[in-house]
């Protein structure tokens, strides 16, 4: 009778007790969704239903789930280690912050604010805006957004399908971008491999950086665009496009290289201090 008790209980505070248990409620197809979670993965799916399901698969059986409304948005509250997923209104606006769990979100359109210490990021379909912040964990955006801000300190960042506004730092990871409608895009690297792929139109920018690692620059051949590539403190340039580098008489260690493929081109830059600038032919 207790159990009994208990689980009715829990049940009307919108508490999800033991192993697979469930809880759902209405919620605002575009409404905020924000999900909070100490250990476990989180995984997030946008469906077209105007409520939020949440489902709790502890590893150690002591895991709770929780779903409420607070101040105009749905909060989702989970303990223990284990797997949640959430379901949500495709068009909401989902916030994910998780201790040491993986954060895996796919089919929502609306934006995305992710954050776990360190956990890895993978984001799938077509979220209007994208932003990232971990510590050791691997970002990977497969997903194509018009806005994507990205910032880890040791993990790897990899966008397959970049567009748009994109701003992507790493302090020791690589930083890997392949797109072909940036309208402005800076990746940059400390110490790890900055890479970009693909193409920039006309009115786009684009601007590289690492202070010791790798940039490397991968573009047509017939792209337009002006270049202005400069390594600071002793590092090499190597092209496979316009003149060839020249160092500076006055400012030993200093290399740069600068010309324009086409008029009324992109802008494209790219800085090392020590490290190597690389510029290829796609």
């Amino acid at each position: 009778m207790r159990t009994i008790a208990a689980c009715a209980l829990a049940l009307l505070l919108g508490v999800a007790p033991g192993a697979g248990a469930q809880t759902r409620v209405e919620a605002s197809k575009d409404g905020t969704v924000a999900v909070r979670a100490t250990d476990g993965t989180v995984r997030v799916v946008g469906w077209s239903r105007g409520e939020v399901s949440a489902t709790s698969a502890p590893d150690d059986g002591d895991g709770r789930v929780r779903v409420v409304r607070e101040r105009g948005a749905t909060a989702v509250r989970a303990q223990g280690q284990g797997r949640l997923v959430v379901h949500v209104p495709a068009g909401s606006r989902v916030v994910v912050k998780t201790r040491s769990g993986d954060i895996l979100v796919e089919g929502v359109t609306g934006a995305l604010d992710l954050e776990s210490t360190s956990g890895d990021f993978r984001v799938v379909g077509t979220p209007r805006m994208v932003s990232v912040e971990g510590l050791s964990g691997d970002v990977d955006v497969a997903g194509s957004t018009e806005t994507l801000r990205v910032r880890t300190v040791s993990g790897n960042v990899r966008v397959p399908r970049a567009r748009g506004f994109v701003e992507a730092s790493s302090v020791s990871g690589d930083v890997q971008v392949t797109g072909q409608g940036l309208r402005r895009a800076t990746l940059r690297s400390t110490s790890g491999r900055a890479l970009f792929a693909g193409s920039v139109p006309r009115d786009g920018s684009l601007h590289l950086e690492s202070t010791s690692g790798i940039v490397e620059l991968r573009v047509p051949a017939g792209i337009a665009a002006d270049f202005d590539l400069s390594s600071l403190g002793g590092g090499q340039i190597e092209s496979a496009l316009g003149p060839r580098p020249t160092r500076q008489e006055r400012s030993p260690g200093v290399s740069t290289l600068r010309f324009s493929s086409g008029p009324g081109g992109a802008e494209i830059t790219a800085r090392t201090v020590t490290g190597i600038i690389l510029l290829k032919k796609q």
